[in-house]
């Protein structure tokens, strides 16, 4: 999110990080999504909830490229977390954010009903919702 603010800032363009966002999020789905279908995991939880550490170890070695896949995607979303985080501060330090008061104010008792009952909101739900079912 910190890394697609700072897109946003420097273009000024909110379909870039839109697009961008949308991208990240299908494809670590599909990709999450995937490697669990050749990990067993089914598997190894029942061996971890039973407490079978050589049953566990032969689902790692049968499994061993997805496991690592996965460690290594972890890996890399907590890099560019961090890095997001290192950019927010440096565009910060150097002044280039200013938080303003919004220019209209939403009306009514339910503000928070443009930001959950909009377009984009209810395709991602059903987005989500698909992939829960066919993943």
């Amino acid at each position: 999110g910190m890394i697609f603010a700072y897109i946003y800032v420097r273009t000024g363009k909110i379909w870039i990080t839109m697009g961008l966002h949308m991208t990240i999020n299908g494809m670590s789905s599909i990709i999450v999504g995937g490697l669990m279908k050749h990990m067993d995991y089914g598997r190894f939880l029942e061996l971890s909830e039973a407490g079978d550490m050589n049953g566990l170890v032969m689902v790692v070695q049968e499994h061993w490229l997805a496991y690592l896949l996965l460690v290594l995607y972890g890996l890399g979303l907590m890099a560019l977390a961090f890095v997001g985080i290192i950019l927010l501060i440096c565009v910060c330090a150097m002044g280039k954010i200013h938080f303003l008061p919004a220019a209209v104010r939403i009306p009514g008792r339910f503000t928070y009903a443009p930001v959950f009952f909009n377009v984009g909101m209810t395709l991602f739900l059903v987005f989500c919702a698909a992939q829960f079912f066919i993943l």
